[in-house]
């Protein structure tokens, strides 16, 4: 619980640093730091595990970053594309879902070397716990009404 109060904390301190465009590539990084201190506390790694899982684990991050950056550059827009559009984009996302999917099974039995089953299956439910407490700081903090600017906001409407 004290870990969840203290990404909590430093959450309050990186959100609003979102506002400055110039300041995006900082931020990443600060979520990506907040996001390895939970990792670490959740999966208690012994120093050789972590040697091996680090490694392994920013090369799963880039390719999985890698399909879900092309996910999210298509626009499922159906009020201006023909049917026969809209069915191969779907096509095309549903595509890369499989190969998310893929990437995943891929790096599950290269993990197992590394870690135990017992830590994978931790390590799945801190991202999972990780990406609900950022989107509960986002819908928060808009429920508060900041930032007013909608230029300054990251853009998390898709």
């Amino acid at each position: 619980m004290k870990i969840f109060y203290t990404i909590l904390f430093f959450l309050g301190f990186v959100f609003p640093l979102f506002a400055q465009d110039e300041a995006n590539a900082e931020d990443l990084k600060n979520l990506e730091s907040l996001k390895i201190g939970l990792i670490t506390k959740r999966l208690k790694l012994s120093p050789e595990q972590a040697k091996g899982f680090w490694v392994l684990y920013d090369e799963f991050s880039k390719e999985r970053e890698e399909v879900r950056k092309e996910q999210t550059k298509m626009a499922l827009n159906e009020e201006t594309k023909t049917d026969e559009v809209l069915k191969k984009d779907l096509e095309n996302y549903l595509s890369l879902k499989e190969k998310e999917i893929g990437i995943e099974r891929k790096y599950v039995n290269k993990f197992l070397n590394v870690i135990t089953i017992k830590q994978l299956v931790k390590l799945y439910k801190a991202e999972a716990h990780f990406r609900r407490m950022l989107l509960e700081t986002l819908r928060q903090r808009r429920k508060e009404g900041a930032p007013q600017d909608k230029s300054k906001r990251p853009n998390w409407d898709w």
